[in-house]
């Protein structure tokens, strides 16, 4: 497949000068919404620099490798899994937070000025302004459906208006779900598809044809109206797990339930492929789960160690004292992802709430004790692996930090 180059460069309407000063003024009031815990800053920020420069989203674009990922559900699945992807050819600017209208767009590429590739999830109806900014590379267009059961006719005019808006990319390539009719008519004006048979788990919306009305006609996955409208040929189609392309065959691993998420991660395959990132590119990996009654392997790459409660705690750290190969491993070559309690049974020792210590694993030069009331609510932080920028969760928990700050090589 060939591949997609950058977006055509546009740059911001404000002199080079004002243009800074707006960015700077977004990302200040972005660490302020953080700091004062009142949001993520993930909309704030992209909102005063837009304010101060309309065009920057133009000019935050420019020669970047654009991708946006819009429908009615699984934009944020998506953009996550394409994300994931082109992170192996490098930095990504990514909306991961779900602000998917113009400016949660600006908020994302202006946190992650020197990622070559841009992923950003958009709303439908937002797609067409986005669109014009940014100059896609690619549009991803993964089904379009009422999101609410008033909006009878809603789906239709959506349609027509993302039509409307991929007609005037004339360089983009558009990643469109050739199983939902409602995506074929609006991606078949598009001078540039490819299509993936991604599957359509409600077709309510389209009983009847989008283009002419009439009643349309289904058979197993095919459906046609007798106005021409008829579910294209696919150039990726999926059999259960596996990924078809004329030229190979891709096993979609996914750790996610239903199968609406094997079509979301089948149309990111497919549009990281015209980017220039292959399935083939990935690094082989198995998942191997351990239970408390099998022999944990030692010559895994990566080992993650969840979160618990006390009791949970204190017997996964006694567990893995017992597996010496397995602590020498942690203790060596492997990287942990350590969550919650998983990094108190990597210290030395874990105070419980009726003030005894425990021992744990050694592996960090790090104790932990509880604090006097449990933290609940948001958190955000920066990581400190470059192009992955701002990352947000929920913590629960009544663990003070560590007394010593862990080596490098650990992720907590």
């Amino acid at each position: 497949m060939r591949t997609i180059g950058p977006g055509a460069a546009m740059v911001s309407r404000a002199g080079p000068a004002w243009a800074r000063v707006a960015l700077r003024a977004g990302l200040v009031a972005s660490r302020v919404s953080r700091r004062l815990g009142v949001g993520a800053g993930s909309i704030i920020g992209g909102r005063v620099t837009l304010l101060l420069d309309p065009g920057a989203l133009s000019g935050l674009a420019a020669g970047r490798r654009v991708v946006l990922v819009s429908g009615t559900n699984g934009k944020t699945t998506t953009s996550h899994l394409l994300a994931a992807a082109l992170r192996t050819a490098g930095p990504v600017a990514h909306n991961a937070t779900g602000s998917n209208m113009a400016d949660g767009a600006v908020a994302a590429l202006a946190a992650a000025r020197d990622a070559e590739y841009a992923v950003l999830e958009v709303d439908e109806w937002h797609l067409t302004a986005v669109a014009r900014a940014v100059q896609p590379a690619v549009v991803v267009l993964l089904n379009l459906t009422r999101d609410q059961l008033d909006r009878g006719t809603e789906v239709r005019a959506v349609a027509a208006a993302v039509a409307a808006a991929l007609t005037r990319l004339p360089r983009t390539l558009v990643v469109a779900n050739a199983d939902d009719p409602m995506v074929v008519w609006a991606a078949s004006r598009a001078p540039r598809v490819c299509w993936v048979a991604a599957g359509a788990g409600w077709l309510g919306d389209t009983a009847t044809c989008p283009r002419c009305g009439s009643m349309m006609h289904t058979d197993g996955p095919a459906w046609h109206c007798g106005c021409g409208l008829a579910r294209p040929e696919a150039d990726w189609w999926l059999d259960g797990d596996l990924l078809y392309t004329r030229q190979q065959v891709t096993r979609l691993a996914l750790r996610l339930p239903g199968r609406c998420n094997i079509g979301n991660a089948a149309q990111a395959v497919a549009a990281a492929a015209a980017l220039g990132v292959q399935p083939a590119q990935g690094v082989p990996t198995e998942i191997v789960t351990i239970t408390a009654d099998s022999t944990p392997p030692a010559g895994c790459d990566v080992y993650l160690l969840g979160g618990g409660e006390d009791i949970a705690q204190l017997f996964a750290a006694d567990w893995l004292r017992r597996h010496r190969d397995l602590h020498h491993a942690l203790d060596s070559s492997a990287r942990v992802l350590a969550v919650c309690a998983g990094l108190q049974v990597l210290g030395h020792t874990m105070r419980d709430r009726a003030g005894q210590d425990h021992p744990g694993l050694g592996v960090l030069d790090v104790t932990t004790t509880p604090g006097r009331r449990r933290a609940v609510g948001e958190i955000t932080t920066t990581c400190a692996i470059p192009g992955v920028g701002q990352l947000t969760g929920f913590e629960t928990t009544t663990a003070s930090p560590p007394s010593a700050p862990a080596p490098p090589r650990w992720a907590p």
